[in-house]
């Protein structure tokens, strides 16, 4: 799995006792040859990643590195467990895993809480043929039946084209948004690496020599403490468009 990731997915992993190893996750993606010595030591059944707008790290794989991660499946045999939790809100539509997939290697999830509302817990899954039975089996013991009503809901909102007019609306906010925060780094320039994400600015950290104090600054940055399994490193941190002119103000004052 990767590191850092979505924070559930650690505690599940915690919680079931499960055997995982990682790979590290960076602000370029993970090293090939790296996932190939994981995954040829046959202890590998499953790699969960994110690979559109990854969290918390914003990176998106090109499909080259898809081809490539998708090659190193289908070779050692395992299934690429492929959360496509943004995947509404990619405005350049890049290829899924699952559409780049003929082996029939990966398990796709696609979550509408995001692009709809977070209470709405409906989950859309495309799995491989050589599991399906067993999935079904399985979450037939835990979870009979899901929520007819929800679904049905669901399907009328897509059905009526309201879905996609609220995905356009969302599109159009976070460019909105994005421009914003190009207006205060214009005003006042980051003097750290940063990069832009969905819902905020992602500063790069490695080579920032204060991190205790900007640890204890209460300047509301998010340093993604629950997406590690491990200790946290303190190489990232997000700050959001609200708070983008304080945090700005102070790295400058506290570099100059």
């Amino acid at each position: 799995m990767e590191q850092p990731t979505y924070h559930r997915m650690n505690r599940l992993l915690i919680a079931q006792g499960l055997d995982y190893q990682t790979i590290e996750r960076g602000i370029d993606g993970i090293d090939l040859e790296e996932l190939e010595s994981h995954f040829k030591t046959g202890k590998i059944k499953f790699f969960y990643t994110i690979p559109r707008f990854h969290y918390p790290l914003g990176h998106s794989y090109s499909e080259q590195d898809k081809r490539a991660i998708l090659d190193l499946a289908a070779k050692y045999g395992v299934y690429i467990v492929e959360d496509d939790y943004l995947g509404d809100l990619d405005s350049k539509k890049g290829q899924t895993f699952h559409y780049l997939d003929t082996e029939e290697r990966v398990i796709y999830i696609k979550s509408f809480s995001t692009s709809l509302f977070p209470a709405l817990r409906i989950t859309a899954l495309i799995l491989p043929n050589a599991i399906k039975e067993a999935f079904v089996a399985y979450k037939n013991i835990l979870d009979y039946d899901s929520n007819l009503i929800m679904q049905k809901a669901l399907s009328l909102y897509i059905d009526s084209q309201l879905f996609e007019k609220n995905r356009l609306a969302r599109l159009s906010n976070q460019e909105d948004y994005q421009k914003q925060i190009e207006e205060r780094l214009a005003n006042t320039p980051c003097p750290l690496p940063h990069f832009p994400l969905h819902d905020g600015l992602l500063l790069d950290l490695r080579q920032y020599p204060k991190i205790a104090s900007l640890k204890h600054s209460q300047l509301g940055l998010d340093f993604f403490e629950e997406a590690y399994l491990g200790a946290c490193p303190y190489q990232f941190a997000k700050v959001s468009l609200e708070n983008l002119e304080k945090v700005l103000n102070y790295l400058k004052a506290e570099l100059d």
